[in-house]
């Protein structure tokens, strides 16, 4: 009995989920057309049923409706949150290994950028782990050694929400809105589990698309398990509108889409779902190769390895001013696909990963 009310309750939630996924996924589109059928729509539900939900066709309706194509392998967005992500990843682990206090413990300290205080769960740290809440003159010595702060949650931080930018003027650092930072703000505003840390310059290459964001490149990366090797599903490039801080499509920026020499599609894809061949003034197709793609490359499927719980990571990278790549957020759940600029996500892998969710979705109807 207590087994079938636990099922019952599981099936009510992945259906709820479904439908807000939808509506979610619907708002990114004007007139979305969702009724009218498409070609290789029976061929899309038959790939993709067997994950224990039902294959919903309105996704591809309005890929295809919306110039971004009617590939099969384009996957429906419902199915990838509820399932997908859920089978390659270790769920229970995702939200500590996604904690950005914990990536010292875990990688390189070059790839990331320089930690000057933490909290975690509360307590005050040093970059270096050592239990010391700051004194009065703490950010005013810290003056001494940069003049622009990022203040930013270390869990919990999805669309850029309360990433705070502080420079030095002065007396004290301040945000754009005059707010001083200090002990005090950051426990009324903060209250725990963030970090103070430097500000990155970016490269020109990025800095020219809009110099108010750090704009990140999203790696995606699969670990098979056919061999245990880390495999790129695709790149794409994360614009911030101007004047925004964040580069996250979801505030009004854009994605572009990267192949794996580096070089970039000839359009950028727009919040709205459109395409649109200039940026902020820029246009797309004369952006030229990423710099230093190949080292980022090998540096993501290295961080990739530094996390055996999970077999997809969304990884937001960015190459400095010195050239140098730095590792600024490691998405371990709710990773977006990028669906949007006609690629589909798992590209090659596709079969292999939904035979590995399928077999996966089989045992645990069994157990």
């Amino acid at each position: 009995m207590k087994n079938t009310v636990k099922k019952l309750i599981n099936r009510l939630k992945k259906r709820k989920f479904a439908e807000d996924s939808e509506k979610n996924f619907l708002r990114n589109f004007q007139h979305p057309e969702t009724t009218k059928r498409v070609k290789n729509e029976d061929l899309y539900i038959q790939k993709w049923r067997g994950l224990g939900l039902d294959v919903n066709p309105v996704y591809l309706r309005v890929y295809s409706n919306h110039s971004i194509g009617n590939d099969v392998n384009l996957v429906p967005i419902d199915l990838y949150y509820i399932v997908i992500q859920k089978k390659l990843n270790n769920y229970d682990l995702a939200q500590t290994y996604a904690d950005k206090n914990m990536y010292h413990k875990l990688l390189d300290s070059g790839l990331l950028p320089k930690t000057y205080l933490r909290n975690i769960n509360g307590v005050f740290y040093t970059a270096g782990y050592k239990p010391k809440k700051p004194g009065p003159v703490f950010f005013k010595h810290l003056s001494e050694k940069t003049r622009q702060l990022i203040v930013k949650p270390s869990i919990e931080s999805g669309k850029g929400v309360k990433v705070k930018k502080f420079q030095w003027k002065g007396d004290a650092f301040y945000d754009d809105h005059s707010m001083k930072l200090s002990v005090t703000y950051l426990q009324e505003n903060y209250h725990k589990d963030y970090l103070v840390q430097e500000m990155i310059i970016q490269h020109p290459y990025l800095q020219r698309l809009n110099k108010s964001s750090v704009n990140t490149l999203r790696v995606l990366t699969f670990r098979s398990a056919k061999d245990e090797e880390v495999h790129i599903l695709g790149s794409y490039l994360r614009i911030g509108k101007n004047d925004s801080l964040v580069d996250n499509i979801s505030s009004g920026g854009y994605l572009v889409n990267f192949n794996d020499k580096g070089w970039p599609d000839k359009n950028a894809v727009s919040n709205e779902g459109g395409k649109i061949d200039s940026v902020n003034g820029i246009r797309v197709s004369e952006l030229g190769v990423y710099p230093e793609y190949q080292k980022l490359i090998r540096c993501a499927k290295g961080i990739a390895r530094s996390f055996p719980y999970q077999r997809m990571l969304g990884l937001d990278l960015v190459v400095d001013n010195s050239n140098c790549v730095k590792l600024i957020e490691v998405n371990t759940f709710m990773i977006g696909p990028f669906e949007y600029s006609g690629y589909p996500i798992f590209g090659k892998y596709t079969d292999e990963i939904i035979e590995y969710c399928r077999e996966k979705v089989k045992k645990e109807a069994i157990n």
